[in-house]
């Protein structure tokens, strides 16, 4: 038996307006409390003395905003926001000193919110021979994700807990 001329592109058709009707209404339930693609900055002073080894210093850091984990909302399916960051030397010597950064864990709340970072730096001076070379820096590093306000008026420190 044909099927009547049409009902296909009409199934179709009806089918993307109630993807694009759900999507409208997720956008609009995220807006109603305040979740967004967002990228938050932070900066944090580096400083002391590098040798032609490679040195450590862990610091904690805290989110103005907690990110959510959002697959669908970000077409991403990463638990986790995004890192990345640079170094902006306030003193520079005549010696190169070199100055990593990276996330050794992330804080979370019991929902799975991340309100902040563990960072470890690593920093060297590779062509300092036998001496120690004295520097000043401040990181920038720069997070982003799915983020929206925090309702328990609780707000992240440098010391929260938790790991993923």
């Amino acid at each position: 038996m044909p099927r009547p001329q049409g009902q296909l592109e009409r199934a179709l058709v009806d089918l993307t307006i109630g993807e694009e009707h759900g999507q409208r209404e997720r956008q609009r339930i995220d807006e109603g409390v305040g979740l967004h693609e967002i990228e938050q900055q932070v900066r944090v002073p580096v400083s002391g003395t590098a040798g032609n080894g490679w040195s450590f210093a862990d610091k904690g850091v805290g989110f103005q905003l907690p990110f959510e984990y959002a697959p669908v909302q970000r077409g991403a399916p990463f638990r986790t926001p995004h890192f990345s960051y640079g170094i902006e030397h306030v003193v520079a010597g005549s010696q190169l000193v070199l100055i990593h950064a990276s996330v050794l864990r992330w804080n979370v709340d019991p929902s799975m919110r991340v309100l902040g970072a563990g960072i470890r730096f690593a920093v060297s001076a590779p062509t300092a021979e036998g001496e120690t070379v004295p520097f000043s820096a401040e990181a920038h590093l720069t997070f982003q994700g799915f983020a929206g306000e925090i309702e328990s008026g609780h707000w992240p420190s440098d010391t929260d807990e938790g790991g993923v």
